[in-house]
């Protein structure tokens, strides 16, 4: 192939990218071309008890949002009512499945917690951030995957993300941030 990189053409053509390109590397791409590119990035900072500041921070690949979750943020925008993502439902949720997300994805895999927002999700320019505060007798097992779901349970979620975070135990509050923007 002659060209190291996807390419949309007026035929709507599109060319396949190199598997050796990074999910970074593909959204810098998408983004050089013109296309708005909806990425989404956690943060986890680990605090132990009574720490005031953590004692390690992860920051996430890009993750994937769902259809399901981009589904209704159309049917949301245009009037056609669902369940937002707002303060009082949006939750994180954890699991420990290591199965790659995809798009049809419309929950985790092994989901061991959901702990609701600490506030209402922050929105600033095109990007959202949900924030949620998992103290030491939730989620004490192997952090493998996270999403944002706008139930206690069920629900729409509007991302999936399989990272390994590490295990959290009871000796710890773990603080989840999950962030989408449209750029």
């Amino acid at each position: 192939m002659a060209d190291d990189y996807a390419r949309i053409t007026d035929s709507a053509h599109i060319t396949p990218l190199p598997a050796h390109m990074s999910k970074d590397e593909a959204i810098l791409l998408a983004r050089r071309n013109g296309a708005i590119v909806i990425e989404g990035r956690a943060r986890v900072a680990k605090y132990g008890v009574g720490d005031t500041e953590p004692y390690e921070v992860i920051d996430s690949v890009p993750n994937l949002a769902l259809t399901a979750g981009i589904t209704l943020l159309w049917q949301l925008a245009a009037g056609l009512g669902g369940t937002a993502w707002s303060a009082a439902n949006a939750r994180i949720a954890v699991g420990t499945g290591t199965t790659a997300a995809v798009v049809g994805n419309t929950a985790l895999q092994t989901e061991s917690a959901r702990q609701i927002v600490d506030a209402a999700p922050n929105v600033s320019g095109a990007s959202v951030s949900f924030v949620a505060t998992f103290g030491t007798g939730s989620a004490n097992v192997n952090w493998r995957e996270l999403g944002v779901t706008n139930a206690s349970s069920g629900g729409t979620f509007l991302n999936r993300l399989v990272q390994d975070f590490g295990t959290k135990s009871s000796a710890s509050s773990w603080v989840a941030t999950l962030t989408l923007t449209a750029a």
